[in-house]
């Protein structure tokens, strides 16, 4: 079996090529090799099924069939260092002398790289709004991961304390954006609206970038930021 690539991306596609041999003593039937993501070479429950079969012809005793398919990586695998298996006969269509070693190991791990967008910088908000009313935020999102980023959106919450959780007021307002590859920026501004149910005080204004959860990251939970400077939101001018 040929070697992975060193990186490949969640959803993104690469070949493998391999051989399959009837090292049994009578001709065998036609069968579908399947290929996998393992963690530790080893096929077990744990192993994650990569999208693409190479359906092998019926083999006489001792012949070979070669052949290369693209395998497509499941979106939702988790970064990290994996093995690649193929298996031939995996759906089991052919009775074998020896159901344990239809399965070979890369030599080579492949390593899956997600995108990581955080807020890189955020202009701190006007000293005062009047609630229902708006005003405008620029900010610049970067990719720090290892993998490309698809399109994106951010959008922008008031806080009064200094995280993001489910007692904030998400203001009316975003920012999609562009696909980013790994180190790249994206700086842009938004016009938001203050929600006229606001309760005046003062509060924080957070920024957090794919707050849609859009893109699958290697760290989810980085992606806000905060200003540093507070916002009064008030009921009249």
């Amino acid at each position: 079996m040929t070697e992975p690539p060193p990186t490949v991306a969640p959803g993104k596609s690469f070949t493998v090529s391999d051989s399959v041999k009837n090292v049994g003593s009578v001709s065998s039937g036609g069968t579908t090799t399947r290929y996998y993501l393992s963690a530790d070479s080893r096929p077990d429950g744990g192993d994650r099924l990569l999208t693409g079969t190479r359906s092998v012809a019926a083999l006489a005793s001792g012949a070979a069939s070669n052949g290369t398919v693209s395998v497509t990586v499941p979106g939702t695998t988790p970064a990290g260092s994996y093995f690649v298996l193929a298996c031939a006969d995996d759906k089991y269509a052919v009775t074998e002398s020896n159901e344990g070693n239809n399965c070979l190991a890369s030599t080579a791990q492949v390593q899956i790289v997600l995108p990581d967008l955080v807020e890189r910088s955020m202009e701190d908000p006007p000293l005062s709004v009047v609630r229902g009313t708006g005003f405008t935020v620029t900010e610049t999102v970067l990719n720090r991961g290892l993998g490309a980023a698809s399109i994106s959106t951010t959008r922008y919450y008031l806080s009064i304390n200094t995280r993001k959780d489910a007692g904030d007021t998400l203001l009316t307002g975003s920012r999609s954006v562009a696909a980013l590859a790994p180190g790249a920026t994206a700086t842009g501004s938004a016009t938001l609206t203050v929600p006229s149910s606001t309760s005046a005080g003062d509060y924080y204004l957070i920024a957090c970038a794919d707050d849609s959860g859009a893109v699958v990251e290697a760290d989810e939970t980085n992606n806000c930021r905060l200003s540093i400077d507070k916002i009064q939101i008030k009921t009249a001018p």
